[in-house]
C-alpha cells in the first residue's frame, strides 16, 4: 500500500500539481491525488533528486491502480507518469 519514487525532480512551478493514481491507461481528471510524503493534501512543492515514499488512499493497493504521475488538476497537464502491469 505504498510506493517509493527514487530521485524525483520537479521545479514546484504548477499551480495545482499532486501525486496522482488512477485506473485509466494515462493520468486524467477521474484519477486520484494523493497526499505527499508528510502527508500534506496541498499542491507539491518542489523536489531535487528526492526519495519519496507514498501511501495509497485507504483500501487500495498495486493492484487497484494502472499508473502513478504528477498532475496539474487546473490545467490537465501530465508533468509523467509511470504505468504499473
Amino acid at each position: 500500500s505504498t510506493i517509493r519514487i527514487r530521485r524525483l525532480n520537479y521545479d514546484g512551478l504548477a499551480p495545482d500539481a499532486f501525486f496522482w493514481v488512477g485506473t485509466t491507461s494515462k493520468p486524467d481528471v477521474t484519477g486520484t491525488p494523493l497526499a505527499d510524503e508528510k502527508g500534506s493534501r496541498k499542491p507539491l512543492k518542489a523536489y531535487q533528486n528526492a526519495d519519496v515514499v507514498l501511501k495509497l488512499p485507504a483500501g487500495r493497493t498495486l493492484r487497484d491502480i494502472k499508473h502513478i504521475g504528477l498532475w496539474c488538476r487546473k490545467f490537465q497537464v501530465d508533468f509523467g507518469h509511470v504505468n504499473l502491469v
